[in-house]
């Protein structure tokens, strides 16, 4: 019986936590969102480590193929639109999808798995970017402004964050 009390303060304390709005793979291969379904998933392969624990911190016992069944997040070959409040996520795969795509695609957040050379009128987080940074969570504040929570943020840097050992952290 004792232990019932810490457990039912850790379920409501659980159910209380706001889920991020948008997530985002440090590979920038996978996007999440969370609909009223609960999170949609940018795609049903690949990425699955990551995909497995989103879903299951945010409760749901499902797979990564059916999440990403759920409505919320069209890809359209290689590129998925995120869309969150009035805050826009492109996250695009691949060189061949990135030549395709025209500046930023309508986004104010441009994601992709390769590096991005040119100067963009949004934010970029290709994958030079988030080597450094880690995974995104995104939250959409009452005002209409995204809040950006990377894992450095949280964790700070470690050595395996950057190219080899003896390096210095990156500074900002």
């Amino acid at each position: 019986w004792a232990g019932t009390v810490p457990a039912g303060l850790a379920v409501l304390l659980w159910l209380g936590a706001e889920r991020p709005a948008i997530l985002v793979a440090d590979s920038g291969s996978l996007l999440g969102l969370m609909t009223s379904q609960g999170r949609v998933l940018s795609k049903p392969r690949g990425d699955g480590f990551v995909a497995g624990v989103w879903l299951e911190n945010d409760g749901a016992v499902i797979t990564q193929e059916q999440a990403a069944a759920r409505d919320g997040l069209p890809r359209i070959e290689r590129v998925a639109r995120a869309q969150a409040g009035d805050l826009v996520v492109v996250q695009v795969s691949g060189i061949t999808a990135l030549a395709d795509l025209r500046g930023c695609g309508g986004a104010d957040i441009l994601v992709s798995n390769v590096e991005i050379e040119d100067a963009l009128p949004c934010d970029v987080y290709d994958i030079r970017r988030l080597r450094q940074t880690g995974a995104l969570a995104l939250w959409v504040e009452k005002e209409g402004t995204a809040r950006i929570e990377t894992v450095r943020d949280r964790v700070g840097w470690r050595l395996w964050h950057g190219a080899g050992l003896g390096q210095q952290p990156p500074t900002d």
